[in-house]
């Protein structure tokens, strides 16, 4: 069999479309669930808010459980955090255990409109094209991988800060 060339278009079962929230779910999990089965020793979340990702399921936290140990690391990169606190109090709640390990990067203003929504975790990548529908692409295709790395790190390094605090501050 010949090897496919790198400007060929990926297999299909390689990239895959999203079509809204539950297919998202379970993009979500399977994402999860590839990264434990590689030892995957980060994953890289984005969105403007987190808002509207299921992250309070119990399956989401199962699979996060399964995956997270203290050699890995959940990036989440978002506008604000203070949406997925109150819209998510159980992850927020399994975060505080995990803070050394689950750490939220927070969007300069300057680039608060340009946030995209996508999942980085080894070699599975999703993008969501239009984040208000929950339409996509994700899968293993070496190219969409590529891309979202370079957008991960491009946010990671130099449009992002510190700003998710485990406890938060009173008087």
């Amino acid at each position: 069999m010949e090897p496919t060339p790198p400007e060929a278009p990926p297999a299909p079962e390689q990239r895959h479309t999203i079509t809204g929230i539950a297919q998202w779910r379970e993009t979500l999990l399977g994402s999860l669930a590839a990264a434990q089965q590689q030892a995957c020793p980060r994953i890289v979340w984005c969105d403007p808010s987190f808002a509207r990702w299921p992250l309070s399921d119990t399956e989401v936290l199962d699979a996060l459980r399964a995956w997270l140990h203290p050699q890995r690391q959940l990036l989440l990169i978002a506008n604000e955090f203070d949406t997925l606190v109150r819209a998510h109090p159980r992850f927020v709640a399994w975060r505080q255990r995990w803070d050394h390990l689950v750490l939220g990067r927070k969007v300069v203003r300057q680039f608060a409109g340009d946030t995209p929504s996508f999942i980085l975790a080894g070699t599975q990548a999703a993008w969501l094209t239009r984040p208000e529908f929950f339409t996509g692409v994700y899968g293993a295709d070496p190219v969409l991988v590529q891309q979202v790395s370079e957008q991960a790190s491009e946010w990671l390094d130099s449009r992002t800060v510190n700003g998710f605090s485990s406890q938060p501050l009173g008087l």
